[in-house]
């Protein structure tokens, strides 16, 4: 009767991530909606709320119905402390994106194998195999390339003030990356590391 353990720990807090997309893919959404510790809301540009968010994705938007001044917003929030994600789509150009992204993008390239890098707790173990296309990049303020398909950037990650940002170069039509088991368990990582 005398033996009782006592244990303590921290109440786990969720992650509250906005994902802005006009997609009609499901993918990234149900990577998110599979994970307990996320609160996930779902916005269509042009219609971005203004709430605080730890983490912003961006994935397959139509360019023409963001709002101007919405991604420069998202950086100033990024800049106290939030992480933003901006997922590689076709038809990208880098500057349309303001300081979210850590990488210039300089056109369009033939695909490859993905290589780590470096070996980062969201990317071991997991196997992300081949795009059949990617874009030419250049790192900017420091940004580290974690992972790459023919020496362009897959992952790269950077500080943007407070908080993180990160460049995922996998276009999802040109991957199949989304049907591993590894996915959810790969972008649940990722939250950890951007908060």
């Amino acid at each position: 009767v005398d033996n009782v353990a006592h244990v303590s720990m921290p109440e786990q807090q969720k992650i509250n991530v906005l994902l802005i997309t006009n997609g009609k893919t499901n993918f990234l959404k149900y990577a998110f909606t599979s994970s307990s510790k996320v609160n996930l809301q779902v916005a269509e540009p042009p219609i971005v709320p203004k709430s605080d968010f730890d983490v912003y994705i961006v994935h397959d938007v139509n360019y023409n119905k963001v709002l101007a001044g919405t991604f420069s917003d998202i950086g100033e929030k990024v800049k106290k402390g939030a992480a933003a994600i901006v997922v590689a789509q076709k038809d990208m150009k880098s500057d349309e994106y303001d300081d979210l992204i850590p990488v210039i993008i300089e056109g369009a390239s033939g695909g490859g194998t993905i290589y780590v890098d470096q070996e980062i707790f969201f990317t071991r173990n997991i196997q992300f195999g081949s795009v059949r296309k990617a874009y030419v990049t250049k790192n900017v303020r420091g940004a580290v390339t974690v992972a790459n398909a023919n020496n362009n950037s897959a992952i790269t990650i950077s500080k943007l003030g407070d908080g993180r940002i990160m460049y995922f170069g996998m276009m999802e039509d040109e991957s199949d990356f989304k049907f591993s088991p590894s996915y959810p368990i790969f972008w649940d990582k990722v939250l950890d590391f951007a908060t």
